[in-house]
């Protein structure tokens, strides 16, 4: 059995070149009782399971194995098949859900003989807000109007819009892992409650209604955009209203917008797609559910 110590140390060495390397720390310091290790006398792998308080229906999970080791496959069959117990006896569920990068075969491989299926692709990307700092702001037509979040919070018609819009959004693109039941006072508190940027543009409102929405976190000289949407697919209001938040961010000396983009969402694919975001690889979500076997083609 390996000491505590000798344990750091090889998970430290075994986590060096994983990109996710601080999440999974932050979840073994957070959760020590829902991590699994393998290997008797050297660390061979680590599993790791967890519960997202807002999808209930399936259990999230971490796999990583030692890059030199020769066979992966057995290696993840042993976290995995321990996995699989302690999250039974831990939530009672068999229903899982993993995220990896497509360039991470040897996992996804693993995964798809388990008949996990490949729900959608994300892409976590950033958009280079120099370019707007030259651009002129652009008058809008009479009938649109910019609001701020504290301006849109300070009106309850337009607030009562923005959150059935994107509550509308967030469930269409999470069908296959859906999202309990929330009131609007505790979708308010979970937007706000991610410190959001209150003071620049998120919503355009078109003939006295929300038409598109983006809603920013501000990390140092970052804006990540957490929420992002339109009504009807009306992508030409989101694009005015991204280019208007951008701009006013690149005044506010922010180098860059952060955003996370699914393929299950049409209106975050269309500001992938609009706008320069800088190229990266994707994630592919994957999931195994009882009765379930269609797999998704990206």
């Amino acid at each position: 059995m390996l000491s505590e110590q000798t344990r750091e140390e090889q998970l430290n060495e075994l986590l060096r070149f994983s990109n996710e390397r601080e999440f999974i720390k932050e979840k073994i310091t957070n959760t020590p009782n829902q991590v699994v290790y393998i290997g008797e006398k050297e660390l061979e792998g680590i599993g790791i399971f967890w519960k997202n308080e807002h999808h209930p229906t399936s259990v999230e999970i971490c796999m990583v194995a030692k890059q030199e080791t020769v066979d992966k496959e057995s290696t993840y069959a042993k976290i995995f098949e321990q996995l699989s117990a302690k999250s039974h006896q831990t939530f009672g569920q068999s229903n899982f859900q993993l995220v990896a990068w497509q360039t991470s075969r040897d996992i996804i491989d693993f995964c798809t003989l388990l008949d996990f299926k490949g729900l959608y692709l994300t892409f976590d990307t950033t958009l280079d807000l120099l370019p707007f700092q030259q651009q002129k702001k652009k008058n809008l037509p009479k009938n649109e109007r910019i609001y701020t979040l504290e301006e849109l919070k300070g009106n309850t018609k337009l607030l009562a819009e923005f959150l059935c819009i994107l509550e509308e959004n967030y469930e269409e693109s999470h069908l296959d892992n859906p999202l309990r039941e929330m009131t609007q006072e505790e979708w308010i508190c979970m937007i706000f409650s991610e410190n959001p940027m209150t003071h620049v543009p998120a919503a355009l409102v078109k003939d006295g209604h929300v038409a598109s929405y983006a809603v920013c976190v501000e990390k140092n000289e970052i804006a990540e955009v957490h929420w992002l949407g339109c009504e009807n697919q009306d992508t030409k209001s989101l694009h005015t209203l991204i280019t208007t938040l951008s701009n006013e961010l690149a005044t506010l000396n922010k180098q860059k917008i952060a955003g996370h983009f699914r393929t299950t969402s049409k209106c975050e694919m269309y500001v992938l797609g609009a706008f320069p975001f800088l190229p990266v690889p994707s994630k592919v979500v994957m999931q195994k559910c009882e009765g379930k076997s269609e797999d998704k083609e990206f």
